[in-house]
């Protein structure tokens, strides 16, 4: 899980660095009883989002999208050209 989360994080702050011209990057964790939320939004430029699944031919988003799902968890990406992107992983912990 840590591994996964830790691919899903760098990757959306290399896209940041390398994609999204942004002056400024918040990253937020909320915690819940039984997992967490992360939020990481970023001022940038953005981009259209293609398809309904909102990842085709994006091999990263793609990507993180899969990494988020292998831990039992939730991808959202919302765009908006000149307006920033902003990415949300919600993750329940697992049962032991």
């Amino acid at each position: 899980m840590r591994h996964n989360l830790f691919l899903v994080v760098k990757e959306t702050l290399n896209n940041i660095v390398k994609h999204a011209s942004a002056n400024e990057v918040n990253i937020a964790i909320s915690l819940e009883e039984n997992g967490f939320e992360l939020v990481i939004k970023d001022d940038g430029r953005g981009f259209d989002l293609p398809g309904p699944d909102k990842s085709t031919g994006r091999n990263g988003l793609c990507n993180m999208r899969q990494r988020t799902e292998e831990i039992s968890g939730t991808f959202n990406l919302e765009s908006v050209p000149a307006e920033g992107t902003t990415i949300t992983l919600v993750v329940n912990f697992p049962n032991e």
